[in-house]
């Protein structure tokens, strides 16, 4: 976690570069074991390998951006998406209300990350591709981009707190070894690929306001075997919502429709559910595919 000293110089725990000047003068970096370095712009092709791993304190001065980087006892950056790894580490602007695209995309090796009460805004691919374990998206945010935690193999749990009321497409996609996730009653549309190969989850709740589901939002989750929805009247699905039937090992559900015990728990009077032209019919609650059964209250 960094510091910041004046409005020009910013105090961080790793190993970090600048992205671009705040001015005409020149980048100064005090890689914070004795040596400097200086550069007109951009110090991306600048190199420093410490004497031994740690953490060091570098200041990075005269920037308007900064960027990360950290790899064993060598800073670098990645030929990936040209974006950069960082070990766990907290870098951001005092007071900054939004976290734009891709910032922290490709950086495998952040394992946790807590977003500030003064972000409001989170762009596209913000956690794309890294370690977390845990995801939380606080009160605080009112608008979050796509594929905000695609690719999190590491993530376990998922809790969003900001009362969205569309959870954006790609959200969780390829996060297979996520099994929790919580979803504010806010919610009214799940996008096409949310939960996309989510094979870990067991069983998934959908609020009683959620009123469509977007293609292939399930497609993957083939050991959920619990589909609890509150809503009353079915949400709008489409042919896919549920995975592909030209893949049937993907669709949801489907590692447990042959034992049976499958099932798609609704509100005593909800309706919808058993409405054969849907998919709720078709692919969720046929034996051939999600094998669920549909069961009304608790």
């Amino acid at each position: 976690m960094y510091s910041c000293t004046t409005t020009d110089s910013y105090k961080v725990t790793g190993i970090y570069s600048a992205t671009r000047r705040k001015s005409s003068n020149q980048v100064v970096v005090d890689w914070g074991d004795g040596s400097k370095s200086s550069v007109n712009g951009n110090i991306s092709q600048l190199t420093h390998t410490y004497s031994s791993v740690g953490k060091f304190y570098v200041t990075v001065s005269n920037i308007s951006a900064i960027a990360l980087g950290y790899n064993s006892n060598t800073w670098y950056q990645t030929t990936t998406k040209n974006r950069y790894i960082v070990d766990g580490a907290e870098v951001l602007t005092p007071n900054i209300t939004e976290l734009s695209n891709y910032c922290l995309y490709y950086c495998g090796g952040l394992t946790s990350f807590t977003i500030p009460s003064s972000v409001t805004t989170l762009g596209n691919g913000v956690f794309g591709y890294t370690g977390l374990t845990q995801g939380v998206i606080p009160s605080t945010v009112t608008t979050m981009g796509t594929t905000t935690f695609t690719g999190c193999k590491s993530l376990l749990s998922a809790r969003i707190e900001a009362s969205l009321t569309t959870l954006p497409a790609t959200t969780f996609s390829n996060c297979t070894a996520l099994s929790s996730v919580s979803l504010p009653n806010s919610i009214t549309i799940l996008n096409m690929r949310v939960f996309m190969n989510c094979s870990s989850l067991t069983e998934f709740t959908l609020g009683p306001n959620v009123t469509s589901i977007g293609n292939l939002a399930f497609q993957g989750c083939s050991n959920v075997a619990t589909l609890r929805s509150y809503a009353m009247t079915a949400p709008t699905v489409t042919a896919t919502s549920f995975g592909n039937m030209n893949t049937a090992t993907t669709i949801i559900g489907y590692n447990g429709k042959s034992s049976g015990n499958n099932k798609l728990i609704v509100p005593i009077g909800a309706t919808g559910y058993d409405d054969a032209s849907t998919s709720w019919a078709t692919v969720l609650c046929n034996s051939s595919y999600g094998g669920f059964t549909l069961q009304y209250g608790e």
